[in-house]
């Protein structure tokens, strides 16, 4: 059912926009558009996806999203900084493209069958983007409060600012270029550059900084889960399987893709019948969770129930295509990608 036209709630909200897109484009317009795309096709909709965000809406020359937690907002931006950095490195510095991020904690409206986001959560975001810098991120005291420890510290105090149609001023923060860079003993860095490593298909680089945050800090239940995203992609089901299920039992309230990531594990180690019951405990499903059960319903013979997830799966996606979703995953091994494919026709998907 679709929320009310008032329905209210707290969210995380990110705005991000590219700076200088104008000018970009009138300076290139077929190369901006096309590396614009990239990133939104191998950055922004992976790590969406791996930190659980919803994309709210794109707004041409950049997007509004919503997290559930201040924690997987930030590891979201981070995370998708340094990809779009390692994209443009080898452009002159005046062609590159600059995401500018603001981060904010506050209460938006939905509405709507898509759940577009309005109201103050969401003006605050978009004037703390205002005052970010290209490739930089500013938050609001609401999220700043929220952060701990060494994090906290990396962000420098911008005052109250006075934002343009907010009425109090609002504290705000700065991540600079020099407290952003990454540490060789952090194992947090690591866990990041091994993301973008993996969706770059830099796989060995993954897998190396994946291992290292791990040994950093083999107590956070985090490292350990996504060594295991890592290993599952790289061909090696059965010791991710080991990895996250060590991870669901060392943190008792793990977000739900812990879950997601051991059906998937599973899956992929041949364990269909073990995936099938991992599947069933994610909680907010989305499109690519109902592909997954589909599959795995296919192998085990239950062509009824593959079908009710073939149906889900369009329901919740209605231009879902096998092949493209397939080109965002990142399977080192062409044979397993070719395998879940037939998997997921054979369910009833459209390719």
């Amino acid at each position: 059912m679709a929320p009310s036209r008032d329905e209210r709630r707290l969210a995380v909200i990110l705005v991000a926009d590219i700076a200088g897109y104008a000018r970009l484009m009138e300076e290139d317009e077929a190369g901006t558009l096309r590396r614009w795309r990239a990133v939104r096709r191998n950055l922004v909709g992976p790590l969406l996806a791996r930190h659980e965000g919803r994309l709210v809406k794109l707004t041409g020359d950049g997007f509004l999203a919503e997290f559930a937690s201040v924690v997987a907002a930030l590891d979201f931006a981070l995370a998708l900084q340094e990809g779009i950095a390692a994209q443009e490195a080898d452009l002159p510095a005046g062609c590159r493209l600059g995401l500018r991020i603001g981060l904010h904690l506050g209460e938006v409206v939905v509405e709507g069958e898509d759940e577009d986001l309005y109201g103050d959560g969401v003006n605050v975001a978009a004037r703390l983007e205002g005052l970010a810098e290209p490739g930089g991120l500013v938050v609001s005291g609401a999220v700043f409060d929220q952060l701990k420890g060494a994090l906290a510290r990396r962000f420098v105090s911008l005052g109250e600012r006075h934002l343009k149609h907010i009425a109090r001023p609002v504290r705000a923060y700065r991540l600079t270029e020099e407290a952003a860079a990454l540490d060789a003993e952090d194992s947090r860095c690591h866990r990041i550059l091994a993301e973008i490593c993996l969706h770059a298909r830099r796989f060995q680089l993954a897998d190396r900084h994946s291992e290292r945050a791990v040994a950093l800090n083999p107590n956070d239940a985090q490292n350990a889960a996504f060594r295991a995203y890592v290993l599952m992609f790289l061909g090696r089901p059965e010791e991710s399987v080991a990895l996250i299920a060590s991870a669901i039992r060392r943190d008792p309230f793990h977000p739900g893709w812990f879950i997601g990531t051991l059906g998937r594990a599973l899956h992929f180690a041949g364990r269909h019948e073990e995936a099938f019951e991992a599947y069933q405990r994610v909680g907010a499903a989305r499109f690519f969770d109902y592909a997954y059960l589909a599959a795995c319903c296919h192998r085990l013979g239950r062509t009824e129930e593959a079908a009710s997830y073939v149906a889900r799966t369009l329901e919740a996606k209605p231009d879902f295509a096998a092949n493209g979703w397939l080109a965002t995953l990142p399977f080192r091994h062409e044979a397993d990608r070719k395998r879940f494919r037939q998997e997921m026709l054979a369910a009833g998907l459209p390719p």
